[in-house]
């Protein structure tokens, strides 16, 4: 479970995920804050991942989306969730899922 894992601490709105692997710049966590998102951005987002990946038939399921909907959260670039760990990756695309599916 990635929580168990990467050690991800629940707060109302906001999701903080303990990183395996720092960012480049030493950043070992992360905070989804999950109240910079609204339904306008949630569209906009879909938009773009919807460019990036023009078969993409459910957003709600879809790595791209969370990881856009994860960059705002986190109120950071899209490339920087891009370029985490493949472990830490999952665990924040299924941090991101479960605000949107839960």
């Amino acid at each position: 479970m990635p929580e168990a894992v990467n050690g991800a601490d629940e707060k109302a709105n906001c999701v903080v995920i303990h990183l395996e692997k720092p960012l480049a710049n030493g950043i070992d966590t992360l905070t989804l804050d999950f109240d910079r998102v609204n339904g306008y951005t949630l569209t906009l987002i879909e938009k773009a991942a919807r460019k990036e990946d023009r078969e993409l038939l459910t957003p709600a399921l879809s790595n791209i989306y969370h990881a856009m909907v994860a960059a705002k959260a986190a109120g950071m670039h899209y490339d920087a969730i891009l370029k985490l760990s493949g472990k830490d990756f999952t665990a924040v695309c299924l941090k991101v899922q479960h605000f949107l599916l839960g």
